[in-house]
């Protein structure tokens, strides 16, 4: 297994839980039969590009969509919107541009490969892969979408994207946005919360990173992107009405893309630090939005800064507590030798008696 080039002390530095676009290059096509083009190109195309593009970015501040979505982005073309629909089984991800284009991946049209999945709360649940390109552009996007065989309106969706504007065919990157989005019924506006009681939430996270290495990395100057998986835990304290969490025991995998221009693909490199997710305030109708710090005891971190997002779940479960909590998060570090990263993410989890 090649390694990350994180960091120079030997601790190797973002494989999702749900799907894993990186390794998902030998599906079967869906409405892309054996196509010419891969997932995985539209990251490797230009990976020096392609970070330099995600340094310069700024992580938005989680948005609320016209469905009761919550998504966030970093980098060109921040959304105005971005939602996801359940059509006939299958998930449809729609994104609206701030220019009022369109980034939209239909299963008809756009699927990769999908699967079965496990997930947290035990019920079914289906991944896919998503890709669409052209000559000036190129989305992938992976997510899952958890549901109720017995009842059409208990679902939820979650998923992220990389959509690269330029010649990418010939390593062009004119302009790159990142994003993630959760949705569905599940996370509809609530009608109230409960005044009293605690809940703990266990689950996934996952999402797209961007890395340039600094003097304090295995190779200095060198850049990185690919996804990343982790664990997400949550707590909500309904007599003070705050909520936290955090990201932890993450793993990356993708492209790292020397100084000499010598390429490497790696998978399940752990990454030594945390997204740590700030307490913040639950509105009446369920939602949160809170800062983000990147925490490690191994990197020496002197600069971070971030967000999240998220909505408890419109149902409750046994105990009369909303019975999850999903969203977004992004954020980013600085280390005292110069490296620099950037994460933007999904997150979700159910409580024990979901």
């Amino acid at each position: 297994m090649a390694k990350s080039i994180y960091v120079r002390n030997g601790v190797r530095a973002v494989a999702v839980a749900s799907v894993a676009l990186l390794a998902a290059c030998g599906g079967d096509g869906g409405g892309l039969s054996d196509p010419p083009v891969r997932p995985t190109d539209a990251y490797s195309t230009n990976v020096k590009r392609l970070v330099e593009r995600g340094m310069d970015a700024t992580v938005t501040e989680p948005k609320f969509g016209t469905s009761g979505s919550v998504f966030q982005t970093a980098g060109a073309g921040a959304p105005g919107d971005a939602g996801i629909q359940l059509r006939g089984g299958a998930f449809r991800i729609g994104v609206t541009l701030a220019d009022g284009s369109q980034i939209s991946l239909d299963p008809e049209d756009h699927l990769y490969a999908s699967m079965e999945t496990d997930s947290p709360t035990r019920r079914k649940a289906e991944a896919a892969t998503f890709l669409d390109y052209g000559d000036g552009h190129i989305t992938v996007a992976g997510g899952t979408i958890d549901y109720n065989p017995n009842e059409l309106g208990d679902w939820i969706a979650g998923g992220y994207w990389l959509h690269v504007q330029g010649d990418w065919r010939n390593g062009g990157v004119d302009g790159a946005l990142i994003g993630a989005l959760v949705d569905g019924p599940n996370v509809s506006p609530r009608a109230g919360v409960p005044g009293t009681g605690t809940a703990k939430y266990e689950g996934i996270a996952a999402g797209i990173y961007a890395f340039r290495a600094g003097m304090d990395a295995l190779t200095p100057d060198a850049s990185e992107v690919g996804e990343y998986a982790g664990k997400f835990t949550a707590e909500a304290d309904f007599g003070t009405g705050m909520v936290w969490g955090a990201v932890g025991g993450i793993t990356l995998e993708g492209f790292a893309e020397h100084p000499d221009g010598q390429m490497e693909e790696f998978s399940g490199v752990p990454y030594p630090a945390s997204l740590v997710l700030d307490p913040a305030p639950i509105r009446p109708d369920g939602s949160v939005t809170g800062e983000v710090r990147i925490e490690s005891d191994a990197l020496r971190i002197v600069g971070t800064d971030g967000s999240w997002g998220a909505r408890l779940s419109a149902r409750d479960d046994g105990a009369g507590n909303p019975r999850g909590i999903a969203g977004t998060h992004g954020g980013t570090a600085v280390t005292a030798g110069g490296s620099k990263a950037i994460f933007v993410g999904v997150h979700a989890g159910p409580t024990g008696d979901f």
